[in-house]
């Protein structure tokens, strides 16, 4: 993971990674054992190279998470997320989006 990410090029890394995630459960599966899976090997992975979570936002299937360095957390402000359900009258999350937004300084 970390050389799809390009986190070793200590020089040429980015301060924010926003990574998103679709088809990541079966459509039968009730759980989110998947997206809990990667969710925890992202972090681990990013907090070796100093980058901290700043949000997460999801619906069944997909998902995106950002990453900030840690040097550059304190100029985060106003973070907020929103999911839409866009499935079976609205209420099913077979369908829809994710957005996480935040002020940086």
């Amino acid at each position: 993971m970390k050389d799809l990410l390009n986190l070793e090029a200590s020089s040429d890394r980015p301060t924010i990674y926003a990574i998103g995630f679709q088809e990541v459960n079966p459509i039968s599966s009730s759980s989110d054992t998947n997206e809990n899976l990667w969710t925890m090997s992202l972090i681990n992975t990013f907090e070796k190279y100093d980058y901290k979570l700043l949000a997460k936002k999801s619906i069944h299937g997909s998902f995106v998470i950002i990453f900030i360095a840690k040097s550059e957390f304190s100029n985060i402000q106003l973070v907020e997320s929103r999911s839409v359900r866009t499935g079976i009258f609205g209420i099913f999350g077979n369908k829809g989006g994710n957005a996480i937004r935040f002020n940086f300084k």
